[in-house]
């Protein structure tokens, strides 16, 4: 949430700055990537821990929920701002994001933690440090805003007291850090948490100074806007690096009192041991079991699948797995008993074919010829193998034919009215023409369009 909270107040600057003309439209698309990332690893963590984090609990207003926030953001990105409605609806995000943290920090526990070591940290974790992050990039929007705008518009007071409440804060979280320090008997701790502690310390020492000699006291104003602002990115970014300093110490707090219960717990664990060890026994003699009824109904399924249709299962076990190898044979039955009776209508469609009087031709949406049958191969004296996938007026028809033909059967198709009327002249292998007379009609998919156009002449 921290990062969000800091991608977000970036992006409320750059977007200020874009509607200003101080910054390029890709800058912003690429802030806009990042705090979509971040709600997206926010609504993540939301799934797996809201219930025990009571993230939608119903003393959290509704907007500063992770799905309120997030609807938030979508309503942003689909709406068009002014520059002034713009930084109001940013503030408004920021506002429910360190709400969230608030609320979270608050149904956790954390900050009610006995011990005052958890209890020091928690409060910083929860509230000084997003609140310090936030102070800071507002006091860098409203300073660049005012340089922006001209000396008419510079609020020197105001900047003072932002500087003056950075400075407080900033005392109040180091005083909370140090008396933590003192109640941990590893020294190890304090030593690695200080000095992202004094990291941010200076940065914030530094801006204030910066902001106070340059721009409260200095008359004219001798602040320089591009490098003030990285000024404050650099102190967001050390209070960042405190930030994940503080979980990892937070999370080692956690750890330590896990161990400590852990040998409290040694002779109970002992016999939880053993009693898995014979629960493992058990399970891996019936693990094996199922994994050879599972074995035999996996090659039973890939003999199957490579066209070996009597193929069946026999297991001894009567649970699921006897119950999937039942299930295998049932279906295997049927598809057999499926595929007999597509073979007998198969055969029984080709035997009708190869019997008519008339000749029937099949063609795929290119004029290929896809079926031949008996009547045409006498009458052409061409064998289906010799003419399967060709155009048919490429192989039988004049060469003062094949155009008509080929426009013909395009808007045949493109009409798809059936059955459709023609007449052609076909060239027989012995150089003798037949003139014939077409019926047409289609194999049509579900939207209504030929596939296959079957003709009878």
């Amino acid at each position: 949430m921290y990062t969000l909270l800091y991608e977000l107040s970036i992006h409320r600057d750059i977007s200020r700055q874009v509607f200003a003309g101080d910054r390029s439209a890709n800058e912003l698309q690429a802030s806009t990537k990042r705090v979509d990332d971040g709600f997206a690893a926010l609504t993540s963590i939301d799934e797996k821990l809201g219930r025990q984090l009571n993230s939608a609990g119903a003393d959290l207003n509704e907007s500063a929920t992770v799905a309120g926030q997030l609807r938030e953001w979508q309503r942003w990105k689909a709406t068009q701002h002014t520059a002034s409605s713009d930084i109001v609806a940013h503030d408004v995000m920021i506002a429910q994001v360190r709400s969230l943290i608030d609320h979270i920090g608050i149904t956790s526990n954390l900050t009610i933690d006995p011990a005052p070591d958890a209890y020091r940290l928690a409060t910083a974790l929860i509230s000084q440090v997003p609140e310090l992050t936030d102070d800071t990039m507002r006091l860098g929007t409203t300073v660049d805003q005012m340089l922006q705008a001209g000396p008419v518009f510079l609020d020197r007071a105001r900047a003072a007291s932002i500087v003056s409440g950075l400075g407080q804060r900033i005392d109040e979280l180091q005083n909370n850090l140090y008396t933590a320090f003192r109640h941990w008997g590893n020294a190890g701790h304090a030593d690695s948490l200080a000095v992202p502690l004094q990291s941010a310390y200076a940065a914030i020492a530094n801006l204030n100074q910066l902001t106070t000699r340059d721009f409260v006291q200095s008359s004219p104003v001798r602040l320089d806007r591009s490098a003030y602002a990285a000024t404050v990115n650099e102190t967001a970014r050390a209070l960042g690096g405190l930030w994940s300093a503080m979980v990892e110490h937070e999370r080692q707090l956690l750890q330590d009192r896990r161990s400590g219960h852990l040998q409290q717990m040694a002779v109970s664990l002992g016999s939880i041991l053993l009693a898995i060890i014979l629960m493992l026994l058990l399970v891996g003699r019936l693990s094996r079991r199922i994994a050879a009824d599972i074995g035999t109904v996996a090659r039973a399924a890939v003999e199957f699948s490579g066209g070996e249709l009597t193929r069946r299962v026999q297991v001894r076990s009567r649970d699921e797995v006897g119950a999937l190898s039942d299930a295998f044979n049932d279906m295997a039955e049927r598809l057999a008993h499926s595929q007999r009776t597509l073979r007998t209508e198969r055969d029984f469609s080709s035997a009708l074919l190869d019997v008519a009087g008339s000749l029937v031709l099949v063609l795929d949406r290119e004029g290929r010829i896809v079926r031949f049958n008996r009547a045409c191969e006498s009458t052409t004296g061409y064998r289906l193998a010799e003419v399967k996938g060709r155009a048919y007026w490429d192989v039988f028809l004049p060469a003062e034919e094949v155009d008509i033909a080929r426009t013909a059967f395009a808007r045949m198709l493109a009409a798809n009215d059936y059955p459709a009327a023609n007449e052609s002249t076909w060239i027989s292998r012995d150089g003798s023409r037949r003139h014939i007379a077409w019926s047409s009609g289609a194999l049509l998919d579900q939207a209504g369009t030929a596939t296959h156009v079957i003709a009878s002449g």
